[in-house]
């Protein structure tokens, strides 16, 4: 029998906290890639972050799909038939990475990236859910090319919006399934049968509606954390539930969760906060410095490694410490005016989500208009100075 969530207040959330203390922003060539800046005035020539901009695959890209592996960045395409595609951009396989692609059987879909931090090269591995074309019945199954995994196609019978792999580093490696206000958790049963109830269970029904439709991570140790607006719920393997809701720091949504270093990284407005392994307590980490990310509906900073780089420019190096920032977009100096225009074309470009892969050497994700290219639509894969 499902259990209920138990409701508590966020605790030890300390809003006084504001290391952003400078902005800056970064930039890259007039051309595809480069970086450094140039000319003008004394102090020297700024250093900024260096940038490759790729064409999107033929089809309409959904910006706010996108999300990353360490080997690079998938995202939701519609073709010109109205097919769901879903695409991802390699970071490893090549100097310049190249775009593989997989037609889901299903639309209105929705997708999880397999692995976060463990894909090999070129490797492609995803759990989708969505609608049948022409039948409208509902399905849920995987997708993959180069990791030696099967791909399934099953009948989903309980309406499934998102299905949240376990996480990389679990032992179990049973996912997790979103839907409403109901948490479901893959089973050991051994059924013969493939349809999504023989094969998960409900152990939860929460208070809030929508998940599936907000930010969801698990930590491989049999915790699932979700979103819905302002309230984020931890949900254990039995069901167990807590909530916490920030809707008194001021009204926003959850845009970002991510779970590294032993810990959970809540993004909510301008303020990223964490949540340790085995802690009821979310506490304060850094404030972001720009204004944009108090109504943000998507990811306003990303991991990579032992550092967070935000939206606003600032970097925090030696996670999970709190440390003084530096700016990874653009160092002091002059810029010259073309680098200035890329500069704002990578700023804008990372307010509008942003998304970490690899770690020794990183590489920042962002879909944003190359001012260059009549204001096209591009994906950015920025190298942060």
């Amino acid at each position: 029998m499902p259990l209920p969530a138990r409701f508590t207040r966020p605790s030890a959330i300390l809003l006084a906290l504001s290391l952003a203390a400078c902005g800056g922003a970064g930039g890259d060539d007039a051309a595809s890639s480069g970086g450094g800046g140039g000319g003008g005035g004394g102090g020297g020539a700024a250093t900024v972050a260096s940038v490759n901009k790729f064409s999107f695959p033929a089809g309409s890209p959904d910006i706010a799909s996108m999300q990353a592996t360490n080997d690079g960045v998938y995202l939701r395409m519609y073709d010109t038939g109205g097919n769901d595609i879903i695409v991802k951009r390699t970071a490893r396989g090549s100097t310049t990475g190249r775009w593989m692609q997989w037609q889901l059987p299903v639309v209105a879909a929705s997708f999880s990236a397999s692995l976060s931090t463990t894909e090999g090269i070129d490797e492609f591995g995803i759990h989708w859910s969505g609608i049948a074309q022409g039948t409208g019945t509902r399905r849920y199954g995987t997708a993959n090319m180069n990791n030696g995994g099967i791909s399934l196609n099953y009948l989903d019978d309980r309406n499934i919006e998102l299905i949240v792999p376990d996480g990389d580093s679990s032992t179990s490696a049973l996912s997790w399934g979103l839907s409403g206000n109901y948490v479901y958790r893959e089973s050991r049963s051994g059924t013969a049968s493939t349809s999504f109830s023989a094969r998960y269970e409900r152990i939860a029904t929460l208070s809030s509606s929508g998940l599936g439709t907000w930010p969801a991570v698990a930590d491989g140790t049999g915790n699932l954390y979700a979103a819905s607006g302002s309230n984020l719920f931890r949900i254990g393997a039995t069901g167990d539930a807590r909530r916490w809701d920030f809707s008194t720091l001021g009204y926003g949504s959850i845009h970002t969760l991510i779970y590294k270093h032993n810990r959970l990284w809540i993004g909510y407005r301008d303020l990223v906060m964490t949540l340790p392994l085995g802690s009821n307590t979310v506490s304060s980490f850094a404030t972001l410095n720009h204004s944009f990310a108090t109504t943000a509906l998507q990811p306003q900073f990303c991991i990579s490694g032992g550092t967070l780089y935000g939206s606003d420019g600032m970097a925090y190096d030696g996670l999970p410490s709190i440390n003084t920032p530096r700016p990874w977009l653009q160092g002091p100096g002059s810029v010259s005016p073309a680098t200035q225009l890329a500069v704002t074309e990578i700023s804008s470009a990372v307010q509008s989500g942003m998304f970490c892969a690899g770690s020794s050497t990183p590489t920042i994700y962002a879909a944003g208009l190359d001012l260059s290219a009549n204001g096209t639509m591009k994906l950015f894969a920025i190298s942060p100075r």
